[in-house]
């Protein structure tokens, strides 16, 4: 079987399996919706119909719990504040019974169903007339009648009126019980018969895997072998084949990229030690490359290009500043090549104020003012050690002119006897 299936080539291996598999899945597919139909069918009456009127009928008992709270609130305020938001709190929950009521409406309803609403509306009247006279004596200030007529007469009416909307929230809930019943003994049998397809699809899928996993192995072992070792950056991998199918064009096309991928790194290193040995100028033959190899030869010409261009340019510009020319600037660099703009911006500016501090003093010097003294605290490390020693040059010439200024007025004044003092 394996040797017949060699005769062919894979795609036409792959595709007379795929489409045996498609179908026997069309064929299983075709099975399963016809079961499922059923239960979805059912699942959908539970969801659209049932669920709608459970949620409903709850929020009537919700909005008929918040008008019994709101009322009793009503009936013993002692505040407007509290009695317009009781009031308005009725107002809002009485529409929204109102409204889910006529929602209701518009579902579909057994005999039973109808007799339950009218039921329900019979028993609104009802507690809807009585809880009307409680606001009405609450209106008045009338509260503790208000409040009989509340315990004694509206909460019966209400708990009649609310267990019908219980009775009628049950009632869906039993039904939906049934119908998901009969919708899970459906999706049963659609579960049976899905169970019994899908084994047969199976089984015949692995049949299938496995005669043509078979006739695929053994020359996809030696591929796969190989693409992993190039992968790992082994490149020494013996992939010579005289084979004609797929895995033989696979094999020999993995040796052609592990050919350029060996002469691409041979180029590279080719030029690293020309770099090394001074030949800064070499670059790699990107033409002798095909396509993207040609490009990544392009983009490591490039990528050396721009770091040589860097060093250059910091290098003219120091040599400027090591012979006092600071009227060139680095050019604003992109991304973390910022930092060389950032440092030769620095050096510059703390060469400027080095040379602003010493013209300032020599300066003052040559004004005869020698009080002057630079900002030594501007600097850091040898540029402050250079400012602090012109100051103490500056003050060390200070005070000696004022001691020979001090001799020169004593002998002015007729004293020989004044002397200087210290090492001049």
């Amino acid at each position: 079987m394996t040797a017949l299936l060699q005769r062919y080539s894979v795609g036409r291996r792959l595709g007379a399996a795929f489409v045996l598999l498609i179908l026997l899945s069309g064929s299983l597919v075709a099975i399963g919706l016809n079961s499922m139909a059923g239960a979805k069918k059912q699942l959908d009456f539970i969801v659209l119909d049932r669920m709608a009127k459970i949620q409903m009928g709850n929020g009537m008992l919700d909005a008929n719990s918040s008008i019994m709270i709101a009322l009793g609130t009503y009936a013993m305020a002692t505040s407007a504040e509290l009695d317009n938001q009781a009031l308005e709190t009725i107002k809002t929950q009485r529409q929204r019974y109102k409204d889910l009521r006529a929602k209701l409406d518009t579902l579909p309803s057994s005999e039973e169903g109808r007799k339950i609403r009218a039921e329900m509306d019979a028993l609104r009247a009802v507690s809807g007339k009585i809880n009307d006279e409680v606001m009405t004596l609450a209106a008045a200030d009338d509260n503790t009648p208000a409040q009989a007529l509340l315990n004694q007469k509206a909460r019966l009416a209400n708990t009649a009126w609310q267990d019908k909307i219980r009775e009628l929230v049950s009632r869906q809930e039993h039904q939906s019980q049934q119908a998901y019943a009969e919708a899970v003994q459906s999706m049963n049998r659609a579960k049976l018969l899905l169970l019994i397809g899908g084994v047969a699809v199976v089984t015949i899928s692995g049949l299938l895997a496995w005669l043509i996993t078979r006739s695929l192995t053994h020359p996809l072992a030696r591929a796969t072998k190989a693409a992993e070792a190039i992968a790992n950056g082994q490149l020494d991998n013996q992939v010579q084949t005289d084979a004609q199918d797929e895995t033989g064009r696979l094999l020999r096309a993995m040796s052609g990229m592990q050919t350029q991928l060996q002469a691409l790194l041979s180029a590279q290193g080719d030029m690293a030690k020309r770099h090394n040995d001074g030949q800064i100028s070499f670059r790699i033959d990107a033409s002798a490359f095909p396509g993207d190899y040609g490009r990544m030869a392009q983009d490591t010409n490039t990528l050396v290009a721009s770091h040589l261009a860097v060093q250059t340019t910091l290098a003219r510009i120091m040599g400027r500043y090591a012979i006092g020319d600071l009227s060139e600037s680095m050019d604003a660099l992109p991304g973390e090549k910022a930092v060389l703009t950032q440092t030769m911006n620095e050096v510059k500016a703390n060469l400027s104020a080095m040379n602003a501090e010493i013209k300032q003093l020599a300066l003052s010097a040559a004004n005869g003012d020698f009080s002057a003294r630079g900002d030594a605290d501007r600097f850091q490390y040898d540029f402050h050690i250079m400012v602090d020693s012109l100051n103490q040059l500056m003050a060390t010439a200070d005070g000696n002119l004022q001691s020979l200024s001090s001799l020169l007025q004593s002998i002015a004044a007729g004293d020989l006897t004044a002397r200087m003092s210290g090492e001049f």
